[in-house]
């Protein structure tokens, strides 16, 4: 009994040591952990305390290159920077904190902080001096209270002086100091935590190997005093097999009844895997009709088996998407992003659903939603994933993105056309009511009173023509013009309007010229002749609006079916991008850069809705300085066939 317990009692101290390695072990790899948290702590914090130094050299450059150059770019970048190191604008990795809360967040420690916090008022002080200068460059200077309140010419040598000058050296400079001061302690303390941690890990693997010496003596011990104990066991185990082969041949005719029962159950049991092999049968073909991509991949994101909805959202054959693995068909930018749903599916078996994209075998780029799980099959992890092609959703979501950006774009012209309306209508009421005072003054000279008589009649007209643009764009809008057909000379409503216009053009440097498609005895077609002159006089007016010297020619030719009218001037042209909105209502009184004049900016809109109306188009070809040439359709209609 003695040795039994001696064994045992050997037995216990080499499970316990085992135990004891097992703890230290635990013990080791949670240093070597520490460790690199601690490394990675010290590299963040550096990076963070640069960034405070950074961002201060940054604010300084983009100040100063702002008050040389007069570049706006400079002051965007100024404030943009400010607002990311204050936590007002999200930084490149999408996360909105400011710098303070992200030292605190790593554990810096006060001292530190605080001379970080220090380094970041002093750098916040210099915000005053460098809003100073970009207020004088822009003429606005501070009041007895501080206040910018007082608007004069910009100052650019005031805003060089203050950002070169000796003063603000120096406080860039202090501000330096406790920078350096926070860096040299969070050297010191970061570089004595990584010490230590390695200090710890060194002795405890010494321990781990003086303990795994110990057992390797103490098992040694053991095997030869268990060998005399193990020659008896064997004895036994003879004895015992002796008496096993007669158990053994009792069994075995217990067994072949066994197996009758067996042959029974496995009959019954293939009845059941043809049922198992039809429901799966079904499953797959479930799997292959439904309209939500599903895919089966390894870990290393090797794609094993898809169904057919997932083939046709990356576009190629079944044969070639199982040789692709699943970067191959995500874009570098969402790399980031799967690494972390990588690690929701490590930790908690399941990731999504989250949004991206799927380079298509076109180049082209497919948004989808994704959601999955890990599955275990024969023992090996793999990826389930649900693949959902978005590409309707994002366009209905784009759709009405630009629906309310027009909507506010139309609101907004509106206003700006409401308040150009204000002044149009001012300006020749005014005329009006103050020219008829003065017809009321007595003994007033007959040469005096026709000229305040044609100038009332000039308001009056300019009036009647706002007026009557303003009602028939609401008619427009409404749809409640109604066009009236008939007779129209075409050649006669030409020559007409050059007529009025060499009248009415007070322009003597400005010549207007025709030209005809047609002959007189074919020129006749059914249209309303008081729209198609509304048409022309309105682009012939606007011709003259922007021509001070040269020609202005109109007319018209015939082009298949359909008459092309144009009214071409050589004055000072129109930018290519304001040719595509030319047409569109208000945009004279929201862009005055596209006038030189007075005007609604109806005049154009209501060309093209009333060449609509005709059963035509309106355009317009334009070059800077060059001129314009405003085109428009109607049907040709002859009334003489």
């Amino acid at each position: 009994m003695n040795k039994y317990t001696a064994h045992n009692a050997l037995f216990a101290i080499i499970v316990v040591l085992l135990v004891v390695v097992g703890i230290l072990s635990v013990w080791l790899f949670a240093e070597s952990d520490a460790l690199d948290r601690h490394e990675r702590i010290r590299h963040q914090s550096f990076m963070l305390a640069d960034e405070l130094k950074q961002s201060s050299d940054d604010l300084t450059r983009f100040c100063r290159t702002y008050t040389l150059t007069g570049d706006s770019i400079w002051e965007t970048k100024y404030w943009e920077t400010l607002a990311i190191r204050n936590g007002r604008m999200p930084r490149k990795n999408g996360r909105t904190i400011s710098l303070q809360d992200s030292m605190q967040k790593l554990g810096f420690a006060k001292d530190e902080l605080a001379l970080l916090k220090e380094a970041e008022d002093k750098s916040n002080e210099l915000v005053r001096t460098e809003q100073i200068a970009f207020n004088a460059m822009k003429g606005i200077f501070a009041d007895s209270k501080h206040q910018f309140s007082i608007t004069s010419v910009p100052d650019t040598l005031y805003a060089q002086q203050l950002l070169f000058d000796k003063d603000y050296h120096e406080n860039k400079e202090r501000i330096m100091t406790p920078i350096t001061k926070s860096f040299n302690l969070l050297d010191s303390r970061t570089r004595q935590n990584v010490t230590d941690t390695i200090v710890r890990k060194d002795n405890i693997l010494k321990s781990i190997l003086l303990l795994i010496v110990i057992i390797g003596a103490l098992s040694f011990y053991a095997i030869l005093t268990l060998r005399k104990r193990i020659i008896k066991q064997l004895l036994k185990v003879n004895l015992l097999n002796t008496d096993l082969d007669n158990q053994v041949r009792k069994r075995t005719g217990e067994l072949e009844f066994e197996k009758e029962n067996l042959t029974k159950l496995n009959e019954e049991l293939k009845k059941e895997r043809l049922n198992s092999e039809q429901n799966e049968q079904n499953n797959k073909i479930l799997f292959e009709i439904l309209p939500i991509g599903l895919a089966l991949a390894k870990m290393t994101g090797e794609l094993v088996y898809i169904n057919k909805a997932y083939i046709d959202i990356i576009g190629y054959s079944e044969e070639e998407t199982l040789q692709l693995s699943y970067w191959d068909i995500t874009p570098e930018t969402y790399v980031k992003e799967e690494q972390q749903q990588l690690e929701s599916l490590n930790k908690t078996g399941f990731y999504g659903p989250y949004e991206k994209e799927y380079r298509h075998k076109s180049g082209a780029l497919i948004p989808v939603r994704l959601k999955g799980r890990t599955v275990i099959i024969n023992g090996e992890a793999f990826i389930w994933s649900s693949v959902e092609n978005i590409s309707q959703k994002k366009k209905k979501e784009k759709e009405l993105h630009l629906a309310k950006e027009k909507a506010e774009e139309s609101e907004r012209l509106k206003s700006a056309f409401l308040a150009n309306m204000s002044h149009e209508i001012r300006t020749p009421m005014n005329s009006i009511i103050g020219f008829t005072e003065l017809l009321k003054v007595k003994n007033l000279q007959e040469e005096q009173k026709n000229q305040y008589i044609e100038i009332i009649n000039f308001s009056g007209n300019k009036l009647l023509s706002l007026i009557s643009d303003i009602v028939d764009i609401s008619k427009l809008d409404a749809r409640q013009l109604t066009l009236s057909y008939g007779d129209c000379h075409l050649n006669k409503l030409i020559d007409n309007l050059q007529k009025q216009f060499k009248i009415s053009n007070l322009n003597n440097n400005c010549e207007v010229k025709t030209s005809k498609g047609l002959s007189d005895t074919v020129c006749s077609l059914s249209t309303d002749e008081l729209r198609l002159t509304q048409i022309l006089s309105n682009l012939l007016e606007n011709a003259l609006k922007y021509t001070d010297n040269g020609l202005i020619e109109f007319g018209y030719a015939m082009k298949e079916n359909m008459l092309e009218f144009f009214v071409k001037d050589n004055g000072k042209g129109i930018a290519p991008d304001d040719c595509k909105i030319i047409f569109d209502r208000f945009i004279q009184a929201e862009n005055n850069h596209l006038t030189s004049g007075p005007g609604t900016g109806l005049g154009l809109s209501i060309v093209k809705s009333l060449t609509e109306l005709l059963g035509g188009k309106a355009w317009v070809k334009s070059s800077l300085g060059k001129g314009s040439t405003f085109y428009f359709t109607i049907p040709y209609k002859n009334t003489k066939l």
